[in-house]
């Protein structure tokens, strides 16, 4: 009589299954926290980039209406989750501080925070020429500090970097850039070879650039 050999099927132990299992778990996790950092990375971006916005609004508004003195277009930054923005909204050419001013709160969001600022309200102004000066007219250069972790130190000193921040940085002429945390920037320097030009010079009228008001 001829005897039928049975092949043993081989197949995953119980071990085997719980390696699987763990090392798809671990996987999941590091995908998750991967997910979540860049999602929280994003909101803070965008409310870099929604500040950098309303500076640039203010900015031009200011040079739309020539604004001086108390019309002059104001960016301010409230407290550590909010800033506001009044410009002319209702574009009649006059602003009005107590029913042109939009603020912009992102209190209780993963959206961060501004550090680095010892006393608010922060007040920017920009004149006729989209300059932006403080209260008193001076030409100022402020930055701020936008960081979706805690980024300062014991001594409150800030210690921001590419992953945990995003700096917004006001030149005294109005530019706005936006850039990485912890990124250095090196301030232009001043052109050389200018000289003055008499008004009464033999200068065709139609290029010259008049003098200031």
């Amino acid at each position: 009589m001829q005897q039928n050999n049975i092949s043993k099927q081989s197949g995953f132990s119980l071990i085997e299954l719980l390696i699987v299992i763990v090392l798809v778990f671990i996987v999941t996790a590091f995908a998750l926290a991967n997910f979540d950092r860049s999602k929280v990375q994003l909101q803070r971006q965008n409310v870099a980039r929604e500040l950098k916005m309303y500076l640039d609004r203010a900015r031009f508004d200011a040079v739309k209406r020539r604004a001086e003195g108390s019309s002059r277009s104001i960016v301010t930054i409230e407290n550590n989750q909010s800033f506001s923005v009044t410009t002319d909204l209702n574009q009649d050419g006059t602003l009005n501080t107590a029913t042109e001013k939009r603020t912009l709160n992102f209190t209780g969001s993963n959206a961060g925070r501004f550090v680095g600022i010892s006393t608010f309200p922060v007040n920017i102004y920009f004149d006729r020429h989209g300059h932006a000066v403080d209260a008193n007219n001076n030409l100022t250069n402020p930055s701020f500090t936008i960081c979706n972790e805690n980024c300062t130190n014991n001594q409150g000193a800030v210690s921001s970097n590419s992953t945990n921040s995003t700096l917004v940085r006001i030149s005294s002429t109005g530019t706005v850039v936006i850039s990485p945390g912890g990124y250095a920037a090196t301030a232009p320097s001043n052109p050389t070879g200018l000289t003055n030009v008499s008004e009464n010079a033999n200068i065709n009228p139609l290029v010259r650039v008049p003098a200031a008001n």
